[in-house]
């Protein structure tokens, strides 16, 4: 999967995600396969961790 990720966001709790139109928006794009929802746990340990391992796999393509 390195280098294919696709415009990604992350659903959280805050009040700016939360509005219907905001959703509805959110929702069609992913829909679209414009965005792609990323999953993982709201606390996660180091969300850096993604982008070294994003990092690491482009540098090991070249």
């Amino acid at each position: 999967m390195c280098g294919s990720y696709r415009k990604a966001w992350r659903r959280r709790t805050m009040t700016q995600h939360t509005s219907r139109l905001c959703k509805s928006y959110l929702t069609k794009k992913e829909s679209d396969g414009v965005l792609h929802q990323v999953t993982w746990p709201p606390q996660f340990p180091n969300q850096i961790e993604m982008v070294w391992d994003e990092l690491d796999c482009r540098v090991k393509e070249k």
